[in-house]
């Protein structure tokens, strides 16, 4: 980590700050080198807590993603996966709000239907949350045929 600071501080001087700005992996080198830095020293020395862990992790982890800039496939596949996030997101959006039509839907037809074996106090159509998370076990097959059977 040392040598990644290292490698960080001098491209910040030698570019200067104006030009080692417009470089967005740069940015994120700064933010990761500083942040495994700050973690791994409350870590080392302070009281560490899960989420000081947690985040220890997650920037060390990032530091991985420097070979994503290094290599051209690695890089054009990053930023395939940015310019479609999106679409991503709209689909995502579009998911969730038929989840929520069959949810209100499920709600007014099964809401006063009695229970048999598969439902459970959280997995049964009295409430909406209820029934979303229902319909989030049935989407990925969860006891989907116990579930038409009763």
């Amino acid at each position: 980590m040392a040598i990644y600071m290292l490698d960080v501080s001098v491209r910040m001087f030698g570019l200067g700050w104006k030009s080692f700005r417009s470089d967005g992996w740069n940015l994120f080198d700064v933010v990761v080198a500083g942040g495994s830095f700050i973690t791994t020293l409350v870590v080392r020395f302070g009281s560490s807590g899960f989420i000081t862990q947690q985040l220890q992790k997650l920037f060390l982890v990032s530091i991985a993603f420097k070979l994503v800039q290094r290599n051209n496939s690695l890089n054009m596949l990053f930023k395939t996966a940015v310019a479609s996030l999106p679409v991503i997101l709209s689909l995502l959006g579009l998911w969730l709000i038929l989840f929520i039509f069959f949810a209100i839907l499920y709600v007014e037809v099964f809401s006063l239907t009695k229970w048999n074996s598969a439902e459970t106090r959280n997995m049964n159509y009295n409430s909406i949350s209820s029934s979303l998370v229902m319909l989030a076990f049935m989407s990925v097959g969860e006891g989907w045929n116990q579930y038409m059977h009763d």
